[in-house]
C-alpha cells in the first residue's frame, strides 16, 4: 500500500501492514498500491513447499 505525508511517499506490506522501513526489501507490482515485503515472501515461498509435500 502507498500513503502520502507532507508529499514523500511510504509504502506498506499489503500482507502484513509492514513499512519500507521496518523490512529488508519491498517488491511493489504493476499496481504501486500493492507491495510485498521480504518476509510474506519467504512465508509464502514455505507455504508452497509445503503444499508440495502433502
Amino acid at each position: 500500500m502507498r500513503y502520502k505525508s507532507n508529499d514523500e511517499e511510504f509504502f506498506h506490506c499489503s500482507f502484513c501492514g509492514r513499512s519500507q522501513s521496518e523490512v529488508q526489501l519491498l517488491i511493489t507490482g504493476q499496481d504501486p498500491d500493492v507491495c510485498i515485503c521480504n518476509d510474506c515472501v519467504e512465508a509464502c515461498k514455505e507455504r508452497v513447499l509445503e503444499s508440495r509435500q502433502v
